[in-house]
């Protein structure tokens, strides 16, 4: 007995319910209670059995549809060596004379070879991109399939464009093919008729635009110098481009129409950072415009991608238009260019993860569209829209390091561009989040939300990498300037999310979580203002590219701090001295980047008029400029921008209409919500904040302007 009792303590403890629990489906706590039978067939007097197996488990639908797409794959390739052989009926003849073994199971990457020997034999369009299943995901390849398909059915259904396109005719047409007659019906190539089928190159979309001419891109010394900066300049913070193959590339495409429109917008963008005048635009010669001439002629001679087909390279061509745009005199326009190259890049599957390309090209596609999905968040932060692309259609891996990039700047590049698509994502999340319609009547806590996003900010803070944490003392520019970027981010987001909380002055009974959140938004206006400090005047350091959502940055830290300079005097505090300061360093920070920045003149009038409206005795005269920054006569110094001839004035209602027009645009820059936000349904009947943010600003701002 006791030899029984000990044999069963040796059993090997079970790891899944007994077979009573199991037949009733109830819950089992037998390996928990082994040696003792589980506590269900205790109650019930029942044997506590391990004895039935545990149903086979059937297969992953990814593991099925990978077998599919196997089969699809040799079927072509059989029908490429033997066209009209009909397989099935091979198949069923020999299968009705010799016992077919199944083969030995290799591994599902085995046959990339054979995807890229037919990657010929598709249409070279963006509407066959291959996009297979990713090989990770498969399981349970060892089994047998429990409920075959007739591959005669399904052979069409799995293909590679099943994963852009959510079912189109192609199937039907598949299986429609099974009942034909065999290789005796012709070709569809001969049935064709040519007036239908007929390409008509002379009705191309293309034919009636102008060629690049070398003309259009001026001294090849300063077009090559262009290049070199904008790969400095530009690809270091936003990896578009891989630079050896490019400039390889500059001297024998030059001329063809879509690596040209790529090639005159890399002027325009490193013309922004060159001091050479001859890329300043003529007659208006303000740095702030230089390369508006390249943009002119790509807006000639670019390709009409309404009617074409697009490729990898218009796709690039697009991002970097709209990044030149957020420089320009038109930068909201920028969010509709986003919006047609995310179209169009959907519309080729850049979002969808490939396995059968080559590392260059697929490198290309993801950075591509990562550059487009961080745009998309810094544009709806920036203006007020709404995201365009969900995460949960988003199936790609985060870009990676190329060989040549190891052990080079593009390492930084790529690691620090990484982390930055990881904050949007998190910005995406409190846009949605705070702002979305269909949250707008559920009753939810918004500090719970609010507490929920801050966690997931600090989090992201503390993942950054030791090589790209904040260092006041790095000595590599480009290094540090990637580090004060991620750190300025972090800040701006911070701003984005608590601003639609802040006090409004006119509240008489102010929230605990409202003052919270206004001294939130001022201590990381602080620190943003700080790191410009040390970055523009301290070390007079010309700022890579950002996107538009951190380029507005100083301009949302200064009008942070002048309203909490404003609620600190209105509550007879006297730490409004500090505030001040800050004030005075981002006004000049403004005032250092607003010659080679529109976007910074632009804030920097908004500030001052706030300044002079708000009565803040901040010093806003125009200091020295530094000895390396290039200052041209013909620009207006700030010190005149109030010595306006009075003769040039409008009336009284013209300038209040004026006022109220430059409020619009202002607020539009600032604005708490996209504009699909119903903020009023959303905080009606909540205990903390019970008024509208957009009104409490536009209120408020309306005040100053009128010096009510």
């Amino acid at each position: 007995m006791e030899r029984n009792a000990g044999h069963e303590v040796e059993r090997e403890r079970p790891t899944r319910a007994c077979d009573g629990c199991r037949k009733k489906k109830i819950k089992c706590n037998g390996p928990v209670k082994f040696p003792e039978i589980c506590s269900n067939c205790k109650t019930f007097h029942l044997e506590c059995s391990y004895n039935d197996p545990a149903p086979k488990r059937g297969f992953t639908v990814a593991y099925v549809r990978e077998l599919e797409r196997k089969v699809s794959l040799y079927e072509a390739l059989v029908e490429r060596l033997a066209p009209g052989r009909n397989l099935h009926e091979d198949v069923e003849s020999v299968a009705s004379t010799t016992a077919i073994m199944p083969p030995k199971r290799r591994r599902v990457d085995s046959d990339s070879g054979l995807s890229s020997s037919l990657a010929s034999t598709q249409l070279d369009t963006p509407s066959t991109s291959s996009l297979p299943q990713n090989p990770s995901k498969i399981g349970h390849e060892d089994d047998e399939l429990e409920h075959p398909s007739d591959s005669d059915d399904d052979s069409g259904l799995h293909e590679e464009q099943e994963h852009r396109y959510f079912r189109g005719v192609k199937g039907i047409l598949k299986t429609l093919k099974s009942y034909s007659a065999g290789p005796s019906t012709p070709p569809l190539s001969t049935q064709q008729r040519p007036e239908y089928w007929s390409p008509h190159k002379h009705l191309e979309e293309d034919s009636y635009i102008d060629p690049y001419s070398n003309e259009d891109f001026g001294d090849e010394r300063l077009y090559m110098l262009l290049v070199e900066i904008y790969f400095e300049k530009v690809n270091s913070t936003l990896p578009l481009l891989n630079k050896k193959r490019f400039v390889a590339e500059v001297r024998h495409r030059k001329l063809e129409r879509k690596f040209a429109s790529i090639l005159i917008l890399v002027c325009a963008l490193g013309a922004l950072y060159c001091d050479d005048p001859r890329v300043l635009n003529q007659p208006e010669r303000f740095r702030f415009l230089s390369g508006s001439s390249f943009l002119a002629t790509y807006k000639r001679k670019s390709p009409d991608y309404s009617l074409s087909a697009a490729t990898l390279e218009d796709i690039q061509a697009l991002i970097l238009l709209q990044m030149f745009v957020q420089r320009s005199a038109h930068l909201k326009s920028s969010w509709n260019l986003n919006g047609a190259a995310l179209v169009i890049a959907e519309d080729m599957g850049l979002h969808m993860q490939q396995t059968d390309l080559g590392d260059n090209e697929r490198e290309a596609r993801n950075r591509a569209f990562y550059c487009i999905y961080l745009f998309d968040r810094s544009l709806s932060a920036a203006y007020g829209r709404r995201i365009l692309f969900k995460d949960e259609n988003l199936n790609l891996e985060l870009p990676k390091l190329l060989p040549e990039e190891c052990g080079a700047e593009e390492e930084y590049s790529v690691l620090y561009f990484n982390h930055m698509v990881k904050l949007y994502n998190i910005q995406g999340q409190i846009t949605q989040s705070l702002h979305s319609l269909k949250n707008a009547n559920e009753k939810e806590d918004i500090t719970k939300v609010v507490a929920c996003m801050s966690s997931n900010l600090n989090r992201w803070l503390e993942d950054v990498p030791e090589k790209l944490r904040y260092k006041d003392e790095c000595t590599n520019e480009l290094v540090f300037q990637l580090m004060g970027n991620l750190r300025i981010a972090f800040f701006n987001i911070q701003i984005f999310m608590y601003k639609n909380f802040v006090p409004h002055p006119h509240t008489k009974k102010v929230s605990r979580f409202k003052m919270q959140s206004l001294m939130i938004c001022a201590n990381a206006a602080r620190s943003l203002l700080s790191i410009f400090n040390i970055m523009e005047l301290k070390r007079s350091i010309v700022q890579n590219y950002i996107d538009v959502m951190l380029n507005l940055s100083p301009f949302n830290a200064v009008v942070i701090l002048i309203l909490s300079a404003c609620e600190s005097r209105r509550c007879g505090q006297d730490d409004q001295n500090s505030d001040l300061e800050y004030i005075e360093t981002g006004v000049n920070v403004l005032r250092r980047r607003e010659f080679r920045d529109i976007v910074a003149g632009k804030s920097l009038d908004v500030v001052l008029h706030l300044i002079e409206a708000c009565q803040l005795p901040v010093d806003t005269t125009s200091k020295r400029r530094r000895s390396n920054d290039m200052h041209f006569a013909w620009l207006k110094p700030m010190t005149d921008m109030n010595s306006v001839d009075s003769t040039s004035a409008l009336d009284d209602s013209g300038t209040e209409r004026d006022d109220q027009l430059l409020l619009t645009n202002m607020f539009n820059l600032m604005q708490s919500n996209p504009i699909d936000s119903t903020f009023d349904s959303t905080f009606n009947d909540l205990v903390t904040p019970t008024d509208n943010a957009d009104l409490e600003w536009n209120d408020f701002l309306t005040s100053v302007f009128q010096n009510q």
